[in-house]
Order: structure tokens, then C-alpha cells, then sequence
């Protein structure tokens, strides 16, 4: 009958099997160090120490054995045959030390322990490991390391905001907007501040970059008192002022992975809106046109719109608005082309004025080609198309044009049924009509004479708008003085409203 002590010596045959191995290998390498060794001489007080320990760890293992094995409830010929291979190799050591002077006997009685132990720890090694573990093929030992899971701990894959982000706002940024200093109250230092804002301002609006203020500061000319970073100090690149945008487009997650980072070449790929640089208006660009005698206006400086106005200036025709006006494409806001000689080609160079509020085309050969141009200019709220051949089949564009709030039509080719149709399917349209054949340009300024006598010199030395040097080219008489200007643009400021700007005595 098992009890729990058997039970227990019985378990610790795993352990004890050891022992006679070790002390027969210790027996060996004490019989080499002799051989080897001439003048070291094994006594047999030694060689009888070492068998007496192999031999009483071998009658402790096969003790132990047994009893693991009555537990186990092993009954085949395996488990006998390792059981006697181990009584064998305790029952040879017996003889080790009594031999020990005779060689001969010795020796095979060596021998004979060493295969009792080799063939019964082989026989365990198959009982508790299964047959012909040892000639297990290489194969098969590594398709059962394939099974075991794979421990090694996946890598950590940063987010776009981490990426990409991040490493932006750290080099621009942080340094007025970070964790200690703090302009504006505005924070960014980590995503879920820079995501609240500040307590006035909501500086990222996840899904509409345009409408983001962090987007808006980044674009504006670089001299532009709100644009960010300040002028002097380092300058965010291109193509990170487009991952900003692409990533607050996406909706601004913090925990999204990074997509693709897009290639030069990806970013005219259809579908891939490319961001582009802070536009900066060109001085150059609008004194070409103030040489020409061309009115040019800054509406607002804060948003450098233009007011440009061609009239009365003769020769503005189709090449004249792709050479001079689409330089400032960008940046115009109010444009009176009425009396020139634009044709429908021309009405091309406006495809890009994606600002432009208000325009004047009376008195033009505008017809419902170039009017078709114009259906994706998402800021044009007033047209002014007196006095053009404009017919019936305009009226599905003017439908289309859903940024119009008004529309002038004095003097078209419209029919009443066609005005009806405009008026049901556009009701909010503000439409002004009527039979005034010869209506002049709404936004025209009174022509300015110049003097053609250039032996009168100005009474002036400096332009009384601008407080500029006077240039002899234009000079106009009022009442009864030669007056100098700078530009052509300044006699027509001045002639409204003399009063303003005193020319002294």
C-alpha cells in the first residue's frame, strides 16, 4: 500500500539519478589523471571512497525508481530492464574496491558499470521523453520549437502624432508654446493640450485644416504680424506645413498610425490636395501694373487683398490678364474689367482668384464660355455682366455659381423666361435688370488729364498722397497749379478730396 512518504522518495528519483553518475565520472577522471600523470598515483583508499559512493547513490536510485514507477503504473519491459541495467551497475561497483589491485578485473568491471548506467539512463530518457528521442530528426526537433509561441514583445509602432507631428511643434513651436513659457495662454507641447486650445482660441479644428487657426497662422506672409513662427525665427518647411495639414484633415487623431509619407512626385497624384507654401504678395507684380496706369488698391493689409481695376486703361485684352493678373491670382479681391477687350479666353486667367469677391464684366464680349470658367470661384458673391451677349444658355451656370448673392443683367440677351427660371431655382438670388442699354462700369474712377507741357514745372517737390518723390511724368493742373504725383494712381486719390492733402504755399 502507497504511502504519502513512499510516494514522496519515489519523486525524488529525478534527482538522485545523478549522483551515481557523477561519482562514477569523478572514478574516471581520477583513473585518467593516473594515466596521464606517471608520478600521480591513485591509492586505493581512493578508488574505494569513489566506489562506495556510486554505490550507495546507485542502490538509492533504483530504490527510488522502483517506487516512482509503482506510482506511475509503469508495467513494461522498459521500466524492468532499466530497473536491472541500474541494479547491475551498483552490483559491478561492488567489486570496484576489492579489485582494485588487480587491473584486469578491474578495468571490465569499470567498463560494465559504464554501459549499466549508459543503457539505463537511455532507457529512462525513452520511457519519460518517448522512443528514440535521441534520433529525433533535426526537423522535427524544430517544427516543435515553431509550435512553441513566439515570446518576443512586439515593437512599439509610434502614432503619426508621435512621428511626424511632434518632432514639427517641438522645432517651431514649443519654445513660446511649450510646458514653461506660454504666449497667447496657448499651449502645445503634448497632443491633448494642443487639441483643447486656450481659453479664447480653438487652435486645431480636427477634419478642416483650412479652417484651423494653427494653419492659418502658419500661411501667412512671413511680414505678417500674426503669422507664426515671428519672421526672425526659424521657418517650419513646405512639406511640414503639408503634414500638419494632411494630419488635422484626417481628423487630428493621436493615436491613428502614420500613413505613407508622400513622395514629390505623389503629390499631383488625383485625390492628393498638395498644401501649399505661404503665398507672399509679389511688389513687383503690382507696380507692373501701376506703370501701366492700371488702379491697384490694397483693400484690407491684414489679408493683403486687391482692389484692381482696368478701366479706362486701353489694350487689356486675353494676353494682357495672363501676363499682368495672374501673378496676383491669389490676392485679388474686387476686379473691374468692364469696357476692355477681354474675350472668353481670357476669363482663364481668373480661374485661380479662389478670393475674389466681387467682379465687373459689363460692357465685355463675355459670353456663357468664359461665365463657365467661373463656376468654381468659391468667394464670388457680386457679378456684374451689364451689357454683354449673354443668352439663355448662361442661366444653368449662373445656377451653378453658389457663392453669388447678386448678379447685374442690364442689357443681356436673357429672356424673360430665362430671368423666371433663374429667379425659381436660385430664390436667395439678388437679380438687378432693367433697359438701361448704355449703363457705364459701376466701379470707374473720373480719367485724369495729365499735362503735356513739360516746361511747367510742378509747384510740389513730394507726391501730397504718399509724401513720395514726384515723378515729371504725372503732373495734372488744379486750380491754377501744377500738381506732381508719384504714380498714375495718386491724381484720382487726390482729385476726390483735395481738402485732404494740402500742398502748402
Amino acid at each position: 500500500m502507497e504511502t504519502p512518504w513512499l510516494i514522496f522518495m519515489g519523486r525524488l528519483h529525478p534527482l538522485v539519478l545523478h549522483l551515481p553518475i557523477g561519482f562514477l565520472a569523478a572514478l574516471l577522471a581520477l583513473e585518467a589523471w593516473g594515466k596521464v600523470f606517471e608520478r600521480a598515483q591513485v591509492t586505493p583508499m581512493q578508488r574505494g571512497l569513489l566506489a562506495v559512493l556510486f554505490w550507495l547513490s546507485a542502490l538509492a536510485s533504483a530504490g527510488s525508481g522502483w517506487l516512482l514507477g509503482l506510482e506511475d503504473g509503469h508495467a513494461s519491459g522498459d521500466l524492468f530492464l532499466h530497473q536491472g541495467l541500474g541494479l547491475v551497475a551498483a552490483t559491478t561497483l561492488t567489486a570496484l574496491a576489492a579489485l582494485g589491485q588487480r587491473r584486469g578485473l578491474y578495468r571490465l568491471s569499470l567498463a560494465l558499470s559504464i554501459l549499466a548506467v549508459l543503457g539505463a539512463g537511455h532507457l529512462g530518457s525513452s520511457m519519460t521523453q518517448g522512443e528514440a528521442f535521441l534520433a529525433k530528426p533535426e526537423s522535427e526537433i524544430v517544427a516543435v520549437a515553431q509550435e512553441q509561441p513566439d515570446q518576443t514583445p512586439a515593437p512599439v509602432i509610434p502614432t503619426w502624432y508621435e512621428a511626424r507631428i511632434a518632432p514639427i511643434l517641438h522645432d517651431y513651436c514649443i519654445k513660446c508654446h511649450g510646458e514653461k513659457k506660454q504666449k497667447g495662454d496657448l499651449a502645445l507641447h503634448t497632443g491633448e493640450i494642443m487639441l483643447a486650445g486656450s481659453e479664447f482660441l480653438q487652435v486645431v479644428i480636427p477634419g478642416d485644416a483650412e479652417a484651423s487657426p494653427l494653419i492659418q497662422r502658419l500661411r501667412l506672409p512671413r511680414d505678417h504680424e500674426d503669422h507664426m513662427p515671428p519672421e526672425a525665427k526659424d521657418q517650419p518647411r513646405p512639406e511640414d506645413l503639408r503634414e500638419l495639414a494632411r494630419w488635422i484633415a484626417a481628423g487630428a487623431s493621436l493615436v491613428a498610425a502614420a500613413p505613407e509619407a508622400l513622395a514629390d512626385e505623389d503629390l499631383q497624384a488625383p485625390g492628393v490636395v498638395a498644401e501649399p507654401a505661404p503665398a507672399v504678395l509679389s511688389a513687383q507684380a503690382v507696380e507692373a501694373l501701376r506703370r501701366l496706369q492700371v488702379h491697384v488698391e490694397i483693400i484690407d493689409p491684414s489679408s493683403q487683398l486687391l482692389w484692381i481695376n482696368c478701366r479706362p486703361r486701353p489694350g487689356v485684352d486675353d494676353e494682357f490678364l495672363a501676363d499682368y493678373l495672374q501673378p496676383l491670382a491669389g490676392f485679388v479681391g474686387e476686379l473691374s474689367l468692364a469696357g476692355t477687350a477681354l474675350g472668353n479666353a481670357g476669363l482663364a486667367a481668373l480661374e485661380g482668384m479662389t478670393r475674389l469677391e466681387r467682379l465687373d464684366l459689363s460692357a465685355t464680349a463675355c459670353g456663357a464660355e468664359g461665365l463657365a470658367r467661373l463656376v468654381g470661384l468659391p468667394a464670388l458673391r457680386s457679378l456684374n455682366l451689364t451689357n454683354t451677349a449673354l443668352g439663355d444658355e448662361a442661366i444653368e451656370i449662373l445656377v451653378a455659381m453658389s457663392a453669388l448673392e447678386r448678379v447685374q443683367l442690364w442689357g443681356t440677351g436673357l429672356s424673360a423666361e430665362g430671368l423666371a427660371r433663374l429667379r425659381e431655382a436660385r430664390p436667395a438670388l439678388r437679380l438687378e435688370v432693367g433697359a438701361l442699354a448704355t449703363l457705364l462700369a459701376l466701379e470707374t474712377e473720373p480719367p485724369v488729364s495729365f499735362s503735356k507741357h513739360p516746361e511747367l514745372d510742378a509747384h510740389n517737390g513730394s507726391c501730397p498722397v504718399t509724401q513720395k518723390p514726384v515723378d515729371p511724368r504725372f503732373r495734372v493742373v488744379h486750380d491754377d497749379r501744377v500738381v506732381g504725383f508719384c504714380c498714375p494712381n495718386c491724381p484720382s486719390v487726390f482729385l476726390n478730396a483735395p481738402e485732404e492733402y494740402p500742398l502748402g504755399e
